[in-house]
């Protein structure tokens, strides 16, 4: 996503044609702010200029979502690192056997009394 003026976003070429190189498929792009515009969390303001230019502003009841993501972004930079070695330890384990959940390194195994 590009800033575009003000509060507006305007969505850029992040889209991956094949969609097998880790990046976000052209279908995602469309149907996500479509889902966002009709769950009234965004409006759609196409440039009368550039007809293929669309930028997408929050609206009023869109920025009331702010305060959470800001919280979850907080805990993703907080946690980051431990999500991504449960995600390294699950893509090391061998798929064959089921193996239980490990606990990370702030879970507690001591015995309870």
């Amino acid at each position: 996503m590009g800033q575009g003026r003000g509060n507006r976003l305007r969505i850029r070429s992040l889209a991956d044609p094949q969609g097998d190189d880790g990046g976000i498929s052209s279908k995602v792009l469309t149907e996500t702010p479509r889902r966002l515009q009709s769950n009234g969390l965004v409006d759609r303001l196409a440039d009368p200029e550039a007809p293929s230019r669309v930028e997408y502003q929050l609206t009023a009841l869109g920025r009331t979502l702010l305060g959470a993501i800001d919280a979850v972004g907080a805990w993703a930079f907080e946690y980051g690192d431990e999500v991504v070695a449960a995600q390294e330890a699950a893509r090391t384990a061998d798929p064959r056997s089921p193996r239980a959940p490990r606990p990370g390194p702030n879970y507690d195994t001591s015995p309870v009394n």
